[in-house]
């Protein structure tokens, strides 16, 4: 039975109890003092009930401090903003709550137990092959030509390969290749697949959030916040963060080239490449020449239906991934640059929270904001009806006994 129609019941039962006890009100102490409860929990009841209702409408037709959320609606409005931007969603508060979570560690679990790491290779395969697919390989042999000259020399295939990644470590190379790069993870992030793992987080953070406490649920609700806005506007975001670094313009891009830089002339060194290549020397052409063989070379080796450089790839991926599920330093050092990173969004785009949630209740009539108001808080609310029929009887009793004692009435 909902909250409502059990208020309504008690406030019939006391009105009833108060009319059937009338009769049997002077005829002693229990007729009295039942006569004085149920009269008492009327009275409570009925009070509360106008209490209740003047909240929302005005209760027998009086407008004198009554549809208080109507008249007050902008007052109220404001600060309901407040208390969600300022208080609920606050960078400082959400930060907190995120500080309690180990980032890293479910996104281990993600990647070991709900089948994450095979899903991340599956999209990883579907955008290289995409690329690969759409790749005009006349034009790339063209870019690259310059680059071979300068690296052949003599050196054998590894060196070779090794020499040129430390060439476009340079800025002059290095700046070239950011940007298609940018926009390869730009359209990763829009792909169905890293749409539904952003999905998958959001979901998981946000129902780990609300578990804190009622209210984010209800300030969730208010700003329309819906699991998949969440996604999008995280996707939305990424995808203007990466059109920021492209731009060249941004702190951003500055510390991203950097580590980029860094991270090829670190692979330039790594033993483990060295041996991949080796390795890959050995089914390959050694000797590249002029544009058109190099050309024909990316068609015949990129292109396959089954590429076995698909295989290679997916292994190094298969291994750096399980590298982070089991080395503590790597995911101490994920959570941090991401908890680093969401504070830093949520500090610059905050005034976002607050425009969304005045957005969304400016979309609602005085109607449908008195409607949205009372059933997120109806139970609440009904039961202060329920509490002042029983408060009242209680009182009303114990004030009966009290006058029936004092005036020396016999039990």
């Amino acid at each position: 039975m909902r909250k409502r129609n059990k208020a309504n019941l008690a406030l019939a039962i006391s009105i009833g109890g108060f009319l059937a006890t009338f009769p049997v009100m002077d005829t002693g102490f229990v007729g009295g003092i039942l006569h004085n409860g149920f009269l008492a929990a009327s009275i409570g009841g009925l009070a509360d009930w106008f209490a209740v209702t003047a909240l929302f409408r005005k209760p027998l037709g009086i407008s004198y401090r009554t549809d208080i959320i109507r008249r007050n609606r902008k007052r109220i409005t404001e600060a309901l903003v407040d208390y969600a931007a300022d208080d609920l969603l606050s960078p400082e508060n959400v930060m907190t709550v995120l500080e309690k979570e180990d980032t890293a560690a479910m996104a281990a679990a993600y990647l070991k137990e709900r089948g994450g790491k095979e899903r991340i290779i599956h999209t990883l395969d579907t955008a290289l092959l995409e690329a690969v697919r759409t790749l005009d390989t006349k034009e790339a042999a063209h870019s690259l030509m310059p680059l071979i000259r300068q690296g052949l020399g003599g050196f054998s295939a590894e060196t070779l390969v090794k020499q040129l990644t430390a060439l476009m470590s340079e800025e002059r190379y290095s700046t070239k290749l950011i940007e298609p790069v940018l926009y390869l993870a730009a359209d990763m992030v829009r792909s169905p697949e890293i749409q539904e793992i952003l999905l998958d987080s959001v979901r998981t953070i946000r129902e780990r959030y609300e578990q804190d406490g009622s209210s984010r649920a209800l300030i969730f609700q208010l700003a329309d916040l819906t699991d998949e806005r969440l996604r999008d506007m995280l996707v939305e975001r990424i995808i203007s963060y990466l059109s920021g670094l492209a731009s060249h313009e941004t702190d951003g891009y500055v510390y991203m080239k950097a580590g980029f830089e860094t991270f090829l002339r670190r692979l330039s060194q790594s033993e483990e490449l060295e041996d991949v290549l080796v390795a890959w020397k050995k089914r390959h052409i050694e000797k590249l020449e002029l544009e058109q063989p190099v050309a024909q070379w990316l068609e015949d080796n990129l292109k396959q239906e089954n590429p076995d450089w698909l295989a290679a790839v997916n292994g190094f991926v298969d291994k750096k991934l399980d590298e982070f599920t089991e080395d503590k330093r790597i995911q101490e050092k994920f959570d941090k640059a991401v908890k680093g990173w969401a504070f830093r969004e949520m500090r610059e785009h905050h005034g976002l929270v607050r425009e969304m949630i005045s957005d969304r209740l400016a979309r609602f009539s005085d109607d449908d904001l008195v409607e949205f108001v009372e059933e997120k808080v109806e139970d609440d609310i009904q039961m202060i009806r329920i509490n002042g029929s029983v408060v009242g009887s209680i009182v009303g009793m114990l004030l009966y006994a009290i006058v029936f004692i004092a005036e020396g009435g016999v039990f």
